[in-house]
């Protein structure tokens, strides 16, 4: 049977199915594995052939990396599936062809074999633990900002297919985790068009780790599949648009969310936020500092937001603003540091110390880069940092007795590189 492909039915390409596949097919943005010879209709010479160089040939679907003819063909096929494709000159390479092979206004004729598919990597190792399908194409080039309002439907499938969750909501972007959802929804549909909807697969560690509150119904460390609608979106302010009375507003929503993220040791979620907050307000202080007083906590304890909210005098004028922009920059940084020591991203951890630090003295940003340097081994830059600690804070027994480590992390090493050279002269002499 003989299928035309093209939208218009202008037999532009005519597609004849050789050997029934399976499954489904498919989307626009899916990485294709085929197999492929391709010979000219005028005379059936071969131009062209995967199978004759022994190698699959790969290509992302829909998005022009091949002729139109393959896009439209490939996306009709299912895995391993063979066809014969035959596709005009408009469809192929057009009145100018591809010399010397393929002369002008050509008809070529392709026998094709679909054997895989996938999706875009779109997980942040790029593991392929998060993988994307386009089903519907979306319109425009703008996609949601931190804090868009969103028109979205979202379902969950477990690994079987069965339905565990369904999601029909307005939204605001950056509150998906608040909600219950995996932070892979997030950062996908902060890449998504309006009226665009996918599929995503997230493998199990980036899934559902514990019994979710929000979806009882969840699996837990089994990988799950998403189909995300959104259907449409406003964007949000841009923070240069915003006046400070907002920035402070919006900041407070997500210092708490953050706070709570870190309590349940969600450091890598937790410092995605707090990163947002810094990047909100940072140049909105008009070069005040920080404020280096301590509120009594161990090191252990994040820097928790007020009980209440501040209700500044709106008539005062943003002025009123820059204290608390000042106090939020601070736990942020404090909060930023602590979240890269847990997650052992020292070099980060001494960055934001130094944020700190650059407006004056404080103990938690002391005390967190010495130990950042404690952890990288580099323990006379440790010793150091730690005896700043003493002299700022002098009854911070942690720092004393870290101090005493430095020494013996010291002496260790000397005594162990004494040994090395021995060893190697003993090497040399015999």
């Amino acid at each position: 049977i003989m299928t035309d492909l093209t939208p218009e039915q202008n037999g532009g390409v005519i597609k004849t199915i050789i050997k029934q596949g399976s499954g489904d097919s498919p989307a626009t943005g899916d990485t294709v594995s085929v197999h492929y010879v391709g010979t000219l209709v005028e005379n059936g010479e071969k131009f062209d052939s995967s199978r004759d160089r022994g190698n699959k040939f790969e290509f992302k679907l829909g998005v022009g990396q091949v002729i139109k003819g393959w896009d439209l063909g490939v996306a009709s096929m299912q895995r391993g599936e063979l066809c014969e494709l035959v596709c005009t000159a408009p469809y192929a390479y057009g009145d100018a062809g591809s010399p010397p092979k393929i002369p002008g206004a050509a008809t070529l004729k392709f026998e094709v074999e679909l054997f895989d598919f996938f999706g875009e990597d779109v997980s942040e190792e790029k593991d392929k633990n998060v993988m994307k399908r386009t089903l519907t194409k979306g319109s425009g080039y703008k996609t949601p900002n931190d804090g868009a309002t969103m028109d979205v439907e979202i379902e969950g499938f477990t690994s079987t297919g069965e339905i565990f969750m369904e999601l029909k909501e307005i939204l605001t972007h950056g509150d998906e985790k608040t909600k219950g959802l995996p932070s892979a929804i997030e950062r996908v549909i902060g890449n998504m068009k309006s009226g665009e909807k996918c599929e995503i697969t997230v493998a199990a560690k980036h899934a559902f780790t514990k019994k979710s509150e929000h979806f009882p119904a969840a699996p837990v460390n089994e990988n799950v599949k998403f189909v995300i609608n959104l259907k449409s979106f406003e964007k949000a302010k841009e923070k240069w648009e915003m006046t400070k009375q907002e920035k402070v507003e919006s900041a407070r929503l997500k210092r708490a969310e953050a706070t709570e993220l870190l309590k349940n040791g969600e450091y890598g979620n937790s410092r995605k936020i707090f990163e947002k907050i810094v990047s909100l307000l940072d140049s909105s202080t008009d070069n005040e500092e920080f404020s280096s007083s301590e509120d009594g906590m161990s090191d252990e304890e994040a820097e928790k937001p007020p009980t209440e909210d501040k209700k500044p005098d709106e008539t005062e004028g943003d002025n009123k603003f820059n204290e608390e922009i000042v106090e939020i920059l601070r736990a942020s940084n404090l909060n930023l540091a602590l979240c890269s020591l847990k997650l052992n991203d020292f070099d980060k951890t001494i960055y934001y110390c130094n944020s700190v630090l650059n407006k004056g003295d404080n103990e938690k940003a002391l005390y967190r880069k010495a130990e950042a340097y404690f952890k990288m081994r580099d323990f006379h830059l440790a010793k150091e940092a730690y005896q700043r600690v003493i002299d700022f804070a002098p009854d911070n027994t942690s720092a004393n007795k870290q101090l005493n480590e430095c020494d013996k992390k010291m002496s260790q090493e000397k005594q162990e590189e004494k040994q090395r050279y021995q060893k190697m002269f003993r090497n040399f002499s015999t």
